[in-house]
């Protein structure tokens, strides 16, 4: 590959798509993290931490920690209702992200 080649590739590896591509794929590639994505697929109304919390098996807090990853890259989206927050899967990001149709 020339040099010519390579700069005109960093570029591409570079753009702002790019780059929240690679942060998406960094943030779904935790197994918790890809059956919480998993699950909220499979859920109508979205889940709370504390539904989570009970399909994992884990600490709110990790799940809380996980959720966080999620929500920062564009995964998941949260709605507060009263006490608590649901969540729900961005189905078009990730789909996108695995390159599947809508």
């Amino acid at each position: 590959m020339s040099d010519t080649q390579i700069r005109q590739l960093r570029r591409k590896l570079a753009t702002p798509d790019a780059v929240k591509t690679f942060r998406a794929i960094r943030a779904a590639a935790g197994s918790s993290r890809l059956k919480i994505l998993f699950a909220l697929r499979s859920s109508k109304d979205g889940l709370t931490i504390t539904d989570i919390s009970k399909l994992l098996s884990a600490s709110l807090s990790r799940v809380s920690h996980q959720m966080r990853i999620l929500k920062k890259a564009g995964l998941v989206s949260a709605e507060k209702d009263g006490r608590n927050v649901f969540y729900r899967g961005n189905n078009a990001a990730v789909a996108k992200l695995v390159g599947l149709p809508r």
